[in-house]
């Protein structure tokens, strides 16, 4: 488990530089959440910004070559999986409590009413979210590498619409949103768990994948 930790490290110090800019990128999502009057948008921005910005790891790969290095260290191929992984879920975690200060410092300053249930539905959406795109975009990296790849970055929102249209169509499908919906205004409490759970569901998931595609790809 060192060794996974360790690896987590590692891609921290390779990502510094792009660290710095995802400091600059959240300060722009509070921009925007002042400019508009709306606190709850910082949320959407700052999480779509963390997606991007946990993707760029690969982008710190390709260009510097590290997948050779991690060919010498001793880091089986499932431990360097979990350990990208980790490192995702760091990044999401971390964006996750910043914003969900932010929010409630800038509804204050803006005199904004604060709503208990409106940020906590946005908080888990953007959680779930997150979870959803690095579950997509990971094991595409993995198997195409970056450069190759990046395109693939617009899939997740493409998935989540198509998902929506669906969901539209079936009646019977919205009417258990709805319910969905009415049993969390009445256990706000509960959004965030369920929103943790669904994205731990989404990574495992991908994890999985990842290490089978990263398998193959080495034979």
């Amino acid at each position: 488990m060192s060794r996974v930790f360790n690896a987590v490290k590692l891609d921290f110090y390779s990502a510094k530089t792009n660290l710095r800019i995802g400091v600059i990128m959240f300060a722009v999502s509070i921009l925007l959440g002042v400019l508009t009057k709306r606190p709850v948008l910082i949320i959407i921005y700052n999480m779509m910004f963390a997606t991007f910005l946990s993707g760029m790891i690969f982008s710190v790969d390709d260009k510097n070559n590290i997948h050779k290095l991690y060919g010498i260290l001793p880091l089986k191929r499932y431990e360097w999986v979990t350990a990208r992984y980790l490192y995702a879920a760091a990044i999401g975690f971390i964006n996750l409590a910043l914003v969900a200060a932010a929010v409630l410092i800038v509804s204050n300053v803006l005199d904004a009413p604060f709503d208990r249930l409106t940020c906590f539905t946005f908080l888990g959406a953007a959680l779930i979210y997150y979870c959803f795109s690095v579950g997509v975009i990971y094991p595409v990296y993995i198997r195409l590498s970056f450069s190759k790849a990046y395109i693939f970055t617009m899939l997740p929102i493409a998935l989540i619409g198509v998902g929506v249209m669906f969901a539209a169509r079936r009646t019977e499908l919205s009417g258990s949103i709805n319910g969905l919906m009415g049993f969390f205004s009445s256990n706000q409490s509960l959004i965030l768990i369920f929103a943790l759970c669904v994205g731990v569901v989404c990574l495992t998931v991908s994890v999985l994948i990842a290490c089978t595609i990263y398998r193959e790809k080495e034979l």
